[in-house]
């Protein structure tokens, strides 16, 4: 499933926890360079 057709709210813990930090079968070797981040927001719009 693409990150972009997930819905943070239906996910459990142990699905966040493994789209974040993967599910162990690729460790990191040191070898790779740059960061991913993924920053989750919400925003409430309010109508004026």
């Amino acid at each position: 499933m693409l990150i972009s057709k997930m819905n943070p709210a239906e996910l459990t813990i142990d699905q966040i926890t493994k789209v974040v930090f993967g599910d162990g079968k690729y460790t990191d070797d040191g070898a790779a360079n740059g960061d991913c981040i993924f920053v989750f927001v919400g925003r409430i719009y309010q109508e004026r």
